[in-house]
């Protein structure tokens, strides 16, 4: 025992209160931080969460960097990969349509890839790494505890509290429950902990409902049996219960008839496009909400109008949507090798402390096949963390100091003069976004814009909110940029083509039409194309489809100055529009489209991870009869 508690008679009393206090626990701090708060698909839009997951991120910078040359031990033949790739992410950047879209996630790039060697370092010997995983095993105990009890007790569909979406709450479970039931070896202690974790670790998963978590479990339970010669007959009721759970679904998905299913393989489609459009370096990290509308090809009854893509839902369709075959290909030989790495050095750990480690990182692996969860920080975090648990040992560096080098210097201080003006930027979106006086809300706007210019969302807001008050020429012009630099989302496009016509911008008709191209299944979208161009005989097709979705649409105003364009729609779609004027019995009321309405469906969350901010736009009037509801 007492060989087992010996400190290193070489370290100093600071680093020695440092490493048996403070280190073992960093990489569960960093993680408890984002699976709680800042890393959460809520948490991750606020400025606060922003700035937070930024900062813990960088910190894990100072103890990583050590291992600079070879971050992730792929040996001489290998570490070249980890530079090559930051170089074709780079090149991708700098070559991208919507730079501005991945340049936070590129800055923070190389020190995601430094956080496995920073966890070495803080796991630098067995001792520490029993205490960092059992720091590790009450997190996820408390992060499990918190979804069961958003399932059961506050009624959520799906176990997803606290990292707000159910696949991300899978994901997250399967990568790191194997790593804290790895910590039951030894110790009564922590073996009864490891099993309360797992247990209530493996509920959670089970209430998430989610078909990618619970296959990747089953996959990762047969393998556990196999390689650790585990009593296969106490394992064989879990393994079959498991199993019946997945089968029905499994049909469903074997039949064509799972909705889930058929809408990622609409996504997944919308990504290969994309992929041959710029095959080579694709359209930029950060890339895929800004841009995949041009390529996606929604079906009725199953994807919605003016759905918003965050991600393709297959890690590598994204991948090499954002940075190309080259990317992906760089990629993928990085995770083989690293995985080929590690499968010899865990192999022959007589202890088991890393083969759970091992696994939960290639549970990652397997589940990124049917998720692409860059865009939330608690997942990118914990496989990093995962990885760094799979390394043997840390390695000694005659240099201690990691700041004293030049280039972590220069790196840090980079990071933050990038990153400073975007933290300072989502703030002031923050403090506009609760603030009563739209006077207020507009100059910090402008404000974000001046200090963040190439981010479309501040400009579209601050556009927004000046034409509620009067539309003028700046205004539309405004909201024209903002779409221009997002792109491909369609609600941009239809607000500025809306703000153009009311100044009857030559532009307008064009911005229109590229809203409806881009959300195909829009109603507002093609009634508004229809207004702007009622002359031409495209505008009864605008207008028929823009009926048959919204029926509503028949009372709208604008049919009484255009009979003639009236009785061609009703006789398309058999819905009469109607042409009676505003009387003393009628009143205008407005139908439009009410962005961040729903929280789980907002707009601002899934295009641009910013706070949602209910608003609407393109409004179109109506002519209702008095005291009817519309």
């Amino acid at each position: 025992m007492g060989g087992i508690l010996r400190t290193n008679p070489e370290a100093s009393p600071r680093e020695s209160v440092l490493g048996s206090q403070l280190k073992p626990i960093l990489p569960a701090l960093l993680i408890g931080l984002l699976a709680l708060w800042s890393g959460t698909f809520a948490g991750a839009a606020s400025s606060a969460g922003a700035a937070a997951t930024q900062l813990a991120v960088l910190g894990f910078f100072i103890f990583g960097v050590r291992e600079w040359r070879d971050p992730l031990r792929l040996g001489t033949k290998g570490r070249w990969l980890v530079p090559a790739l930051l170089a074709v992410v780079g090149l991708s950047w700098w070559l991208s349509p919507v730079s501005r879209a991945g340049r936070i996630g590129l800055v923070l790039l190389p020190v995601f890839l430094l956080i496995p060697a920073a966890v070495s370092f803080c796991w630098s010997n067995e001792r520490l790494r029993w205490r960092g995983q059992a720091a590790m095993s009450l997190v996820v105990l408390l992060v499990a505890g918190l979804a069961i009890l958003d399932r059961l007790y506050f009624g959520s569909p799906r176990a997803a509290s606290p990292l707000g979406h159910h696949t991300l709450l899978a994901g997250w479970l399967v990568l790191l429950l194997p790593l804290v039931l790895g910590s039951g070896f030894g110790s009564t202690v922590r073996k009864w902990l490891a099993i309360a974790t797992g247990a209530v670790g493996l509920a959670a998963l089970a209430l998430t409902g989610s078909l990618l978590g619970g296959l990747v479990a089953w996959v990762q339970v047969v393998i556990a049996i196999f390689w650790w010669r585990l009593p296969r007959r106490w394992l064989a009721v879990p393994i079959l219960a498991l199993a019946l759970l997945l089968l029905p679904r499994l049909g469903l998905v074997a039949e064509g008839l799972d909705a889930s299913a058929r809408a990622r393989a609409v996504y997944m489609e919308a990504g290969l496009e994309g992929i041959e459009q710029r095959p080579l370096l694709g359209w930029g990290p950060g890339s895929t909400p800004w841009t995949i509308a041009e390529f996606t090809k929604p079906i009725p009854d199953l994807n919605p109008s003016s759905e918003i893509i965050g991600d393709l839902h297959s890690l590598p369709v994204q991948i090499g949507y954002e940075t190309g075959l080259l990317g992906l290909a760089l990629s993928c030989l990085l995770v083989l090798l690293f995985l080929a790495a590690r499968i010899s050095e865990v192999e022959s750990d007589q202890g088991s402390m890393r083969k759970p480690a091992f696994l939960g990182f290639l549970g990652g692996v397997l589940f990124s096949f049917g998720a692409a969860p860059l865009a939330v920080p608690a997942l990118p975090a914990a496989a990093a963390v995962v990885a760094g648990a799979c390394f043997p040992r840390q390695r000694r560096d005659r240099d201690q100091h990691a700041l004293s080098k030049p280039y972590a210097a220069v790196y840090l201080l980079a990071a933050v003069v990038l990153l400073l003006p975007t933290v300072l930027a989502h703030r002031l979106y923050d403090l506009a976004r609760i603030d009563p006086e739209v006077e207020t809300s507009i100059k910090r706007l402008e404000s974000a814009v001046a200090l963040d210019p190439h981010f479309p969302l501040y400009r579209a807001r601050a556009a927004w909110l000046k034409a509620d008050k009067s539309v003028s020429r700046s205004a539309a012009k405004d909201a024209l940029l903002a779409a221009e630099q997002a792109r491909g989302l369609a609600p941009l496009w239809l607000e500025a083509g809306y703000l153009g016509l009311q100044v009857d911008a030559i532009w307008a008709p064009a911005a229109l039409e590229t809203a409806s191209r881009l959300d195909p299944l829009s109603s507002l979208a093609a009634y508004h194309c229809m207004t702007s161009q009622p002359s031409i005989p495209q505008a009864i097709d605008w207008g028929s489809r823009a009926l048959s979705a919204e029926p509503g649409f028949a009372k709208a105003r604008f049919w009484r100055d255009h009979p003639g364009l009236a009785e061609s729609v009703g006789r398309t779609t058999g819905i009469r529009p109607e042409t009676w004027p505003l009387n003393d019995e009628s009143r205008l009321v407005a139908l439009a489209m009410v962005l961040d309405k729903d929280p789980s469906l907002s707009f601002s969350l899934y295009a641009f991870r910013r706070s949602p901010w209910p608003g609407a736009i393109a409004p179109v009037e109506l002519i209702m009869p008095l005291g009817t509801k519309p």
